[in-house]
């Protein structure tokens, strides 16, 4: 399983977190769990949580065949949203992918939580977990979304929430990748260090959603 975090700062800036573990019968290994694609006037950044990986990948390629069809100056959100519901799935598969969406036809990144055939469009949200440890992530940000403005106090939130899931369940862990896309179609991510750093601190210092714990981050 996996942990895919989204949280959204005052800006529209979206910034996505996950955990590194890739669990099968053969054993876990390290993988990276967040995905670009670039489409038309646009660019998708998208994480994944599925028991069947399988299953999961063949989603996935539902999701970028949808991102191929835009054409410029189409709503990017309304296009996925059609294309997913027309494909064939069964709804058992338990497939979830969050999906942050920039493109020159909309103002700010939007996000999308995608379940089976259903896109649901998550704009008026500020945060969603998927995934293992999702509970452990979700209480967090919902204690803290309020006090999160600017980029890095999101960084910090979104890693002290893949941490805190990767310590609720053992079908999380391995290293965390952090990514953003903002309003200007730009995107980055946070070195691995930095994200080390911040974790070797967590565990000294627990995250805590009470005011001036993030502030005390180095």
């Amino acid at each position: 399983m996996t942990v895919i975090v989204a949280c959204r700062t005052a800006d529209g800036t979206l910034v996505l977190g996950a955990d590194g573990q890739l669990t099968s019968e053969d054993g876990n290994r390290e993988i990276n769990k967040l995905t670009f694609f670039p489409f038309q006037d646009g660019m998708a950044l998208m994480g994944m949580a599925a028991r069947n990986v399988s299953l999961g990948y063949m989603r996935k390629a539902d999701l970028f065949c949808a991102l191929r069809a835009i054409s410029s100056g189409q709503d990017p959100v309304e296009v996925i949203q059609k294309r997913m519901a027309q494909t064939s799935e069964n709804p058992k598969n338990n497939v979830q992918i969050l999906c942050a969406i920039t493109s020159s036809a909309i103002e700010s990144p939007r996000l999308l939580g995608i379940c089976d055939t259903e896109a649901i469009d998550m704009d008026v949200s500020r945060l969603c977990c998927i995934g293992g440890g999702d509970e452990a992530a979700h209480s967090f940000l919902n204690q803290t979304i309020d006090r999160i403005q600017n980029l890095r106090e999101a960084q910090v939130a979104v890693c002290a929430s893949v941490w805190l899931a990767k310590q609720a369940d053992d079908l999380c862990g391995e290293h965390t990748d952090i990514w953003w896309l903002r309003p200007d179609q730009s995107m980055d991510k946070l070195e691995a260090g930095c994200i080390e750093s911040w974790e070797e601190y967590f565990k000294t210092s627990p995250p805590d959603p009470q005011p001036g714990w993030m502030e005390g981050v180095p």
